[in-house]
């Protein structure tokens, strides 16, 4: 399976999209879907249930759980209803967002009502068939929605627990600042907790109360290329859940926005390697060329061996143009020159491969000219 068919719709990406219509978009895009147990409460729980399984949709995940740093009776009868509600319509995790400090507590008393609640609830999720997801949140919420910052933490307060019970949530917005987050994604593979992979951008400025600043992918400054890899080389090949919390987002047609937001998904998992390249030939420098460039992004020309075929990297920065390359003015510059910039993410991509979404056309030049800005000058 391509990291492009991973793709799951979380609910609340276009929040106020009836729960059935959301469904039924996933089913015709073969998706899966993260669900909400407000929807899922208003429709029924036998009724949400009917509705998956009709539908032939993977369930992903149910939102949320959780909201226990002081772990009242009350709050332990609502998640085992929410371990139940997830059992039901078959999501193999319940998301945790631990919760904030209490009146009277700190941070320290709270992360002690965590694991006090944990303690409570993973042999009855255990014995439902539901982990328990921990999701680290951002620092920016640690005083009043989750005292669980980082991965290490979550892992921490998994440990004592079999991880069929409790796992965690890799979820890009809240982890991606973390100078140690590749072990602790690493650490996750190995003991088998990774029960949730989200996807979201970092953007700023971040709105006002910042809970629905997440970008849509590609808009901000998270590399996914990165956390694919990373959460990939574990083992992992479960789905990858796209959570929006954007105010914007959510004032649009839940149609228009899960057709965008497919689209910008399957354009970041494209960067990280599922993209390859078909090289077509062009011909010797200064001739009139007929093709149509396929650009999505700047290009970094890496000669294989002298007078053969010149493949590329690409880092991708835009939306995909198109343009009929023009007659070539002059000699290229030189390798040396063009490996004096500076392009991160590069792709590794192979030759004469189409793939069925996106092909950049790759000229092979028969000497070792190199490829010119002003063959292409349309795509500036």
């Amino acid at each position: 399976m391509s990291a492009a068919d991973r793709f799951s719709f979380n609910h609340a990406t276009a929040k106020f999209w009836d729960q059935r219509e959301a469904v039924e978009a996933c089913a015709r895009a073969g998706a899966g879907i993260g669900l909400w147990r407000e929807p899922l409460q208003e429709m029924g729980v036998e009724a949400t249930a009917k509705l998956v399984k009709d539908a032939g949709v993977e369930v992903t995940s149910l939102c949320r759980g959780g909201f226990f740093t002081d772990p009242t009776p009350e709050s332990i009868a609502d998640n085992k209803k929410a371990i139940d509600e997830a059992a039901a319509v078959g999501a193999p995790a319940l998301v945790l967002v631990s919760g904030g400090i209490p009146d009277g507590g700190t941070i320290d008393t709270a992360r002690e009502g965590v694991k006090e609640a944990l303690d409570l609830l993973a042999p009855y999720a255990l014995a439902q068939g539901v982990t328990l997801a921990i999701e680290p949140l951002h620092p920016m919420f640690a005083s009043d929605r989750c005292v669980v910052t980082t991965l290490a933490e979550a892992l921490d307060l998994a440990a004592p627990f079999a991880p069929e019970a409790v796992g965690v949530v890799v979820d890009t917005y809240h982890i991606w600042w973390d100078p140690q987050v590749r072990q602790g994604i690493a650490r996750a593979g190995r003991e088998g907790r990774i029960a949730s992979f989200q996807f979201a951008d970092w953007v700023t400025p971040l709105p006002a109360g910042v809970l629905t600043g997440r970008g849509q992918l590609g808009d901000g400054c998270i590399d996914f290329k990165r956390y694919l890899a990373d959460v990939d080389a574990t083992g992992f090949t479960g789905p990858i859940e796209v959570e929006l919390f954007n105010d914007a987002l959510w004032a649009r047609p839940g149609a228009e926005v899960f057709q965008e937001t497919k689209e910008a998904f399957e354009r970041v998992v494209a960067l990280s390697g599922d993209v390859d390249v078909r090289c077509h030939s062009f011909g010797p420098a200064g001739a009139s060329f007929g093709y149509r460039f396929v650009w999505c992004g700047r290009i970094d020309w890496l000669p294989t061996r002298p007078r053969t075929t010149h493949l590329a990297r690409c880092l991708p920065v835009g939306a995909v143009r198109e343009c009929t390359p023009a007659r070539s003015s002059g000699t290229a510059p030189g390798v040396s020159q063009i490996h004096r910039q500076s392009y991160r993410n590069r792709l590794h991509l192979s030759p004469l491969h189409h793939h069925r979404r996106q092909v950049f056309l790759i000229s092979t030049i028969t000497d070792r000219v190199e490829f010119a800005q002003n063959y292409f000058p349309a795509c500036g």
